[in-house]
């Protein structure tokens, strides 16, 4: 009797321990899996960003060009008053809206750019919007003026920011460095554009 239960528990142990490492092994395996698809996913949210930034970036160069129109003639007569600028409507940011959601998985060193600057494009389309409004052309020349030379210094500052959302993501795909721990970065200064505040809009 003893002589048959002595080779049955020890086959009986080796069994439990195959067992443990066949999942031990198996759940390594899947830990890396998802470690694998986490990492394809964070690149992938980022190119998408990088992508959508980049286009942003051509259309804000415009206003590296603009001229505040409170320094240009407008007709033979200058009749200032009756003279309203031409805003453009701002398009949406359809990537960033798609993936909103995904955010929080990117490196702190890109979320911080990515976030200020997606808020002063956000502000940039609000003020965009008042300035195609009724109650703006009724306004009376100096406050036109000086509305715009604020709309011109906000997409300027954005298009600052723009760079330096792209520079992160740049680093980080660069690096191939897609760990959310990594150090914060700093965004560029404006004199003419704050820094965003606690729920208000960013503003010249």
């Amino acid at each position: 009797m003893n002589a048959w239960i002595g080779p049955a528990i020890v086959a009986a142990v080796i069994s439990s321990l195959v067992t443990i490492i066949g999942w031990w092994l198996n759940h390594r395996h899947e830990q890396n899996r998802e470690a694998a698809r986490r990492q394809e996913r964070i690149r992938d949210v980022q190119t998408a960003l990088r992508a959508e930034i980049r286009s942003h970036r051509h259309r804000l160069r415009l206003f590296d060009e603009a001229t505040r129109f409170d320094e240009v003639e407008h007709g033979p007569d200058n009749r200032r008053a009756e003279f309203t600028p031409f805003v453009p409507r701002e398009v949406n940011s359809f990537v960033f809206e798609a993936i909103v959601k995904d955010i929080p998985i990117l490196p702190t060193e890109v979320i911080d750019p990515v976030i200020v600057y997606y808020r002063q494009v956000q502000a940039l389309a609000q003020f965009a919007e008042d300035l195609r409004g009724d109650r703006f052309a009724t306004l009376e020349w100096s406050r036109k003026a000086a509305m715009h030379a604020d709309y011109i210094a906000m997409g300027k500052y954005a298009g600052a920011l723009a760079d330096a959302a792209m520079d992160a993501i740049d680093a980080t795909l660069a690096r191939g460095v897609f760990s959310s721990s990594a150090e914060g970065r700093s965004v560029p200064k404006s004199g003419s554009a704050a820094a965003p505040g606690s729920g208000g809009d960013l503003k010249p």
